[in-house]
């Protein structure tokens, strides 16, 4: 299949709708998502396609995951907000994180004191950091890829 590239198309209310499409066209994905976002999965681009509702505090009903070749997918009901290290890191507003294999089986969450930095870095090493708002070391947590603390 040929790569795919963005395209919007106007809403209810002229709000943008973004959807994927082939060169020649073809609609892959349909305009439903009213975000989206590229990472680099595995040292290739992936679109990351998102549903949000609300201003002032958004939940992300749904993000959808798509290879810029068109031949992989991955559809997860959670907010991504970053990829690193075979997982995806999740987390909604104002609540708990929860982390992710490329299949989309949840591997494990945090708690509701527990928050991931929102602006993609996501694992490093095999550690990721975890803002801890009632750990004993002064906010942050380090855990690895199965979220045992280190």
């Amino acid at each position: 299949m040929a790569g795919v590239r963005v395209y919007a198309e106007e809403g209810e209310m002229t709000e943008k709708l973004y959807g994927l499409m082939t060169a020649d066209g073809k609609k892959v994905v349909e305009p439903l998502y009213n975000s989206f976002r590229t990472y680099e999965l595995n040292g290739k681009t992936c679109y990351c396609m998102q549903i949000f509702e609300g201003v002032w505090e958004p939940f992300c009903y749904s993000s959808l995951l798509v290879s810029a070749d068109g031949e992989w997918q991955l559809e997860i009901k959670d907010n991504i907000v970053a990829i690193s290290e075979n997982r995806i890191i999740c987390q909604q507003f104002n609540g708990p994180f929860n982390v992710y294999d490329y299949s989309g089986k949840k591997i494990f969450s945090g708690n509701e004191n527990q928050s991931v930095d929102t602006n993609g870095s996501g694992f490093y090493n095999g550690l990721l950091v975890v803002f801890d708002f009632l750990s004993d070391n002064g906010y942050t947590t380090v855990v690895d890829e199965d979220g045992e603390i280190v």
